[in-house]
């Protein structure tokens, strides 16, 4: 049977796809987390849940940058390897690729689960008590 060949560019291709998103994802989390401080810092914050949560996303934004290390060294390594255009699909090139790309899929769904948590979150602490003269006044704070 003929070995099946994959375009060596074609990886290169989505590492940087990959790389992109996983940029936007630590962006995005930055983002969020400095408006979680915010909300911890306020009075009426759950702070034992809301520093649970910093600390879980912290941990994400851990995870996003070991699986951009790993894919920046698959990348670098496959240039350094690469003598021709084609790997063969069985090449270990190829289903470390195929190894990292379920990683980034699983990533993809954390992000967006943890995305949606903590816009919820901001839902919620978008009413921000104001004492104003002794009165006690609620007021709904833009997003």
């Amino acid at each position: 049977m003929d070995k099946l060949f994959i375009d060596a560019g074609h990886l290169h291709f989505h590492h940087k796809l990959w790389l992109n998103e996983l940029v936007l994802f630590t962006n995005e989390f930055g983002i969020y987390q400095k408006r979680l401080t915010e909300i911890i810092n306020s009075r009426n914050a759950d702070k034992g849940y809301l520093r649970s949560l910093e600390e879980e996303y912290v941990e994400k934004k851990n995870e996003i940058e070991d699986l951009k290390g790993r894919i920046i060294k698959m990348d670098h390594d496959l240039s350094s390897y690469q003598k021709n255009n084609l790997l063969g699909y069985g090449d270990d090139f190829y289903l470390h690729h195929v190894e990292l790309s379920s990683r980034v899929r699983v990533m993809r769904e954390q992000y967006q689960y943890h995305k949606n948590q903590l816009s919820n979150i901001m839902e919620n602490y978008a009413y921000v008590d104001y004492e104003l003269e002794g009165i006690n006044d609620v007021i709904k704070v833009s997003m």
